[in-house]
């Protein structure tokens, strides 16, 4: 629990520092905004830069602490340096003296949230690649051909990177969730901000939508993708990175932004790009986060400064997904570059990924195949998904018809969330992949219904009590907030229930390295999903020989078994690319696996 609290300090903390550094080198920060958004847009960006940075790193490199914390001092070292007035650290310290409940607060949600993460993953992704990735860049790196071990090695991501650092020493095994618990930290410091504004009856319409946004993402999110978030998995940020960059259009559109609104439009530019390396799905916000930066200007010196910010952003993910898989937008198989590691298996590919979406992961019916034929079976399979798409659609009508009375910002947030969810919906429409979008868009619609609503509100004796209470209205909403992720820290999950009845049947090892510590978190478990009854049992494991590589072969999901680790279901044969450097010289192709 104590280290999810401190990593989630240390992390915040550099962020910070990083976001702050990039904001100054692009202008794109100004200290015109509100304290609390300043550091809220300069973290999500540090964040997002800091996984970029790690990844290049790890080209060169295995992601261990030591190297992992000189690349991140050297990034810090413009907002400590040039760029120290940009730090507000002066006006930061008044606040804190004159509010010291917000140290209390985010004492609280660090600790409740770090109780909330203690457990490990269960979910089939984290043990078929999320983990296998954070074991590859904390051990060698990224490599050549590692697709070709498991082809969904080949995907990569930043949010992978930033976990990386952290397994070593006593963590090793343990701290794969660390990336997302920092990422619902934040999520829930968002509903901490907004509300505590408006509870004093002084927010704006980004604040609003920030506590509309943010709330709906937190009770969808750990309602339906509770198991998801307690992982390592890169849907996550991308969910409640959406929500942010949304919410940068209303930053950087509003009066108060500075006067320089072409540079001031970075900083919508650069959390998009940050979000694309995390995953490819997040593609739509780069396109409408370029289309943002472009209609502020088309002055050459200013396109030239978006075209390099792009590049540098987008560069790490695009070369490491090259090497791992040799496509630069792996599993699309567009641009293969034909080197000797390229992944050439054609049964897994987008096509296969859009289906097992549409499907909902069943087989495909017998019949003919027409356009939308899978339509009636997702609406019947995916009703939180359905339910959304439609009170989305209603706000579209509605921001259709308001569309010359909305600002800047909401219009803005309205064709990323349309755009965003038509590119889901055609791509893989699964939830994981579709909550952001239409989250944003029903928030745009309560940030514009809901302050005209308490604007009416008249102050009578309920309204006094109220505005008296507005000193207390951080402690009142950290303590709900800390209580809720306490209560979500004590539920056990299904997977859980089940581990444990495996347990009482003997079919899954329990031991003291897999309980949850007050400093150390559990190791995670190397099970496998069975059809018997109780569903889940320890998994098999063999050593093979493979084209003279020892590989470990598990029965079905590698978790953070010894490296390297692939599947007996893959049968794309490898061999080592340069057997004088063993593992850190990456694979190429082989003969086929037996």
């Amino acid at each position: 629990m104590l280290f999810f609290a401190f990593a989630f300090g240390l992390l915040a903390l550099t962020s910070y520092l990083v976001g702050v550094s990039v904001g100054y080198v692009s202008r794109a920060l100004s200290p015109a905004y509100r304290l609390g958004d300043y550091w809220l847009a300069a973290t999500w960006i540090g964040l997002l830069t800091l996984g970029n940075a790690w990844l290049v790193l790890s080209l060169l490199m295995p992601l261990t602490p030591l190297s992992g914390a000189l690349l991140a001092l050297m990034l810090c070292l413009p907002a400590l340096t040039r760029g120290r007035a940009y730090l507000r650290w002066t006006e930061t310290g008044h606040v804190l003296r004159r509010q010291p409940s917000w140290l209390v607060a985010l004492a609280a949600i660090a600790l409740s949230n770090g109780a909330f993460f203690n457990r490990p993953s269960f979910i089939i992704d984290a043990g078929v690649y999320h983990i296998g990735s954070i074991e590859w860049l904390s051990q060698y790196g990224t490599v050549p051909g590692l697709a070709l071990l498991n082809l969904t090695l080949g995907y990569g991501s930043t949010w992978f990177a930033l976990a990386a650092p952290f397994n070593a020493g006593l963590w090793a095994g343990r701290a794969y969730n660390v990336a997302n618990s920092v990422a619902y930290a934040l999520l829930t410091l968002h509903l901490l901000l907004a509300g505590s504004r408006i509870w004093r009856r002084t927010g704006q319409p980004a604040d609003w939508f920030l506590l509309m946004a943010s709330g709906l993402t937190w009770l969808l999110a750990t309602r339906f993708l509770g198991a998801i978030i307690v992982s390592p998995s890169p849907d996550i940020p991308v969910i409640v990175g959406v929500i942010i960059l949304a919410w940068m259009f209303f930053l950087t559109t509003t009066p108060a932004s500075p006067p320089d609104t072409g540079n001031a439009r970075f900083l919508v530019w650069l959390m998009a790009l940050g979000l694309a390396g995390v995953k490819l799905n997040a593609l739509p916000v780069v396109i409408i986060g370029g289309c943002f930066v472009f209609a502020a200007g088309r002055q050459p010196g200013y396109l030239l400064r978006a075209g390099v910010l792009g590049g540098l952003l987008l560069a790490p993910g695009v070369v490491a997904r090259v090497v791992m898989s040799g496509y630069p937008f792996f599993p699309s198989r567009a641009f293969g570059l034909g080197l000797p590691w390229q992944y050439e298996n054609p049964v897994f590919t987008t096509d296969a990924i859009r289906v097992f979406a549409q499907w909902s992961g069943q087989n495909v019916p017998p019949g003919p195949d027409y356009p939308l034929r899978w339509l009636p079976h997702w609406i019947a399979h995916e009703r939180l998904a359905t339910g959304l798409l439609l009170t989305q659609l209603g706000v579209l009508v509605w921001g259709w018809r308001c569309w010359r009375q909305w600002t800047p910002a909401f219009r803005w947030a309205l064709v990323l969330s349309t755009a965003g969810t038509l590119y889901v919906m055609a791509a893989a429409p699964s939830l994981r992949f579709l909550l952001g979008y239409p989250v944003v868009a029903i928030s745009l619609g309560l940030a514009d219904f809901l302050p005209r609503l308490a604007a009416r509100w008249q102050p009578g004796t309920a309204g006094m009590w109220w505005e008296r209470t507005g000193h207390l209205s951080i402690v009142i909403l950290a303590g709900f907030l800390t209580a809720a992720l306490t209560g979500l820290a004590l539920l056990s999950s299904n997977t859980e229930r089940l581990i444990q009845r495996a347990i009482a049947a003997g079919k899954v090892s329990n031991t003291p390295d897999h309980a949850p510590g007050w400093i150390l978190p559990p190791r995670i478990r190397r099970i496998e999903y069975l059809e018997s009854e109780p569903p889940v049992a320890d998994t098999t494991v063999k050593r093979q020989l493979i084209n003279g590589i020892e590989v470990t072969v598990p029965h079905a999901i590698c978790w953070d078994l010894p490296l390297p680790c692939s599947p007996p279901y893959h049968k794309t044969g490898f061999r080592l690319r340069n057997p004088q450097r063993g593992l850190s010289g990456g694979f190429v192709k082989g003969p086929d696996k037996p």
